[in-house]
Formats: C-alpha cells, structure tokens, sequence
C-alpha cells in the first residue's frame, strides 16, 4: 500500500477521484443528456470561428467560445425537458445509453483536465503555493502520459512576467539577452521585422493599448504562426534564466 502511494501525486489522486465522479454522472444522465455539453462547445467553436473569419475580432470569437457553451446547453437541456414532457412517461435509461454517457463523460472531462492542466503549467505566475502545485503537476503521472502523447510540446519552465521585466530594466542583463542565440532567431525573422517597422503598431505597444493590438491584423498574423510564437517562448525561458534571483523579503 505504501509503495503504490509513492507512486502517485496529489494530482493523481485528485484527476482520478474526479473522473470517477464523471463517469458516475455519466451514468446517471445518460447518452442524450451528457452529449449537451460536447455539442454545445463544438456549436459555439463553429460560430465564434465564423464571427473570426468575418471581423477579425478575437474578443469577440473568445467571448462566444466561452459564453457560448452556457446558453446553448441551457437551450438544449429546455428542448429536451419539452421533448420528454411532450412524449409523455420517460422511459428509463437503456445500459447501452448509460455506458455511452459514461464514456462520453470520461472523455469530455480528459479534455477539461488537461487544459487545466495546461493552465497551471504555463500560467506566468511563480506564486510560491503555485510553484507547489505546478512541481505536483510535473511530478504526476498524468502530466508524465500527456507529456509522451504530446511528444514534448508542454513546457516544464513558465514565463515569470515579474523577472523579465526586472530583467528588462537592466542595461548589463540586457546585453546578455541580446548575445543569445534565441533573440538573435527573433530578431532577424522576417515577420517581426515587419512589425517593428510599422510605426502605428510599435506606438500601440509602447502604450499597452491591448484592445488595438488583439484587432490589428498583423498581430493575429503573429498569433497563428506556431514557429514563431515557438521561438519567443525559447527567449522568455532564456530571459528567465539570465534573470537575477528577486530580491528576499
């Protein structure tokens, strides 16, 4: 008994306590009723993709793919009731719909774990109680099987806002970030070139004005372009490590 607690985390145990529930709910639901939420994602995915492609607005295409969700299950859960009502006596769930529900809820809630997963990995926080659960997470074996699934793609290092910008207010560190190998890959891409010489958009950077940047075409561009947003994660973790330790309270 000793040796298997060993062998998982706080994370473990917590995924695991959670995905029995799931599955427990599935169960109880039903087919029918847990593919709402899955369908409700997926509609609202589609829609806020449509809104994107036609305004550019990522704002907006974010605030439907999370909004989203919540009236459509709510529309769907009300057509539903009707339909039963409608109907008359509702039959009782058949063991097939219920082991679909299950499965269904299984899978939905893996997806749901491992963006939360993901959030606690990358989020730019070095919060000490984070840090806690962030070397929890690393040291699970759910974060050891995604990482193998992913081949690698999630980073153990996060980016910590609060030392690149002491880094940043350091004349000698800077030049030391500036001799590396990932700020030089940054500085001569192409595509940032083109945006360090558009006047307007280095001016909405310098004045934070995010609101102007998620709408201009040029910074979605950047967004979309996995090599690029690559190398500027390598430079933060760099900048990272060359950063002085903060200073102790």
């Amino acid at each position: 008994m000793d040796s298997f607690q060993t062998l998982i985390t706080a994370t473990d145990s917590i995924i695991l306590a959670f995905m029995f529930y799931c599955i427990c709910r599935g169960w109880s639901k039903g087919m029918a009723r847990t593919l709402l939420g899955p369908l409700s994602f997926l509609f609202s995915c589609v829609i806020a993709f449509i809104a994107y492609s036609k305004n550019h607005n990522m704002l907006t295409a974010l605030a439907i793919t999370v909004i989203g969700p919540w009236i459509l299950t709510m529309l769907f859960t009300f057509a539903l009731n009707i339909w039963h009502q409608s109907a008359g006596e509702r039959a009782p769930l058949s063991s097939l719909s219920r082991i679909c529900g299950s499965g269904i809820a299984l899978m939905w809630s893996g997806i749901h774990l491992l963006l939360v997963l993901l959030f606690i990995v990358v989020i730019p926080m070095n919060i000490p109680w984070l840090e806690t659960i962030r070397q929890d997470v690393f040291k699970s074996k759910t974060y050891t099987l995604v990482d193998q699934w992913t081949k690698h793609l999630i980073p153990e290092k996060t980016i910590d806002i609060r030392s690149i910008s002491r880094l940043l207010q350091d004349p000698t560190q800077m030049q030391r970030v500036q001799s590396l190998p990932e700020y030089t890959a940054i500085t001569e891409d192409q595509t940032i070139r083109e945006l360090l010489a558009d006047d307007a958009l280095v001016k909405d950077i310098t004045d934070r004005n995010f609101s102007k940047l998620m709408a201009n075409p040029k910074i979605q561009a950047l967004l979309e372009n996995p090599g690029i947003l690559q190398k500027m994660l390598q430079l933060n973790i760099k900048m990272m490590e060359q950063s002085p330790n903060p200073p102790q309270d």
